[in-house]
């Protein structure tokens, strides 16, 4: 249950990474980054412990509210950075070619009637890279750019595990 709950958080969570970036608050918008990033690892963590997860259509429901969640929450964090403290274009840019190629080899996945399930660990590297060139803007900006290097080193690898998983018979 604990993990729905924290699903379920993700859009107050944004709300408030938001509204402390937004007023000028660079600290306690990394810090808060931070809780966003630790709530969304641990979601799916505890609600594969509860007795919840044994219902398949919640199962599907959270996958997608999560998923769905995360990838707004990114997006708008990211643009709100380029509107408050200009953020620099193209590491936006290396982040949205980086999602519109995994929302490719998704939609993909369903048109072949192989949808993906679960993510793959480099893909989730890559995510988490993001969250930390995010909080690196607000905090250390030399630094954001150096976090290219881990977004595409694990986000190219992993996008071709999973088409590779899509391709599998």
């Amino acid at each position: 249950m604990f993990g729905l709950v924290l699903t379920f958080l993700k859009p107050f969570n944004t709300a408030l990474v938001l509204w402390l970036i937004w007023t000028d608050q660079k600290l306690a918008g990394a810090a808060s980054i931070a809780f966003l990033m630790l709530c969304d690892i641990y979601d799916g963590y505890f609600f594969r412990l509860s007795p919840l997860a044994s219902n398949k259509k919640l199962l599907w429901f959270r996958r997608v509210f999560d998923v769905a969640g995360d990838r707004v929450a990114i997006e708008t964090v990211l643009i709100i950075l380029i509107l408050r403290f200009n953020f620099p274009l193209y590491l936006y840019g290396v982040e949205g070619v980086r999602e519109i190629f995994l929302l490719g080899i998704w939609i993909y996945g369903y048109r072949v009637k192989r949808p993906l399930r679960e993510p793959n660990l480099l893909s989730r590297i890559s995510t988490f890279s993001v969250g930390l060139m995010a909080m690196a803007w607000l905090t250390i900006p030399n630094w954001a750019p150096w976090l290219l290097i881990p977004i595409v080193g694990f986000g190219i690898p992993g996008a071709m595990q999973y088409y590779r998983t899509i391709t599998r018979a």
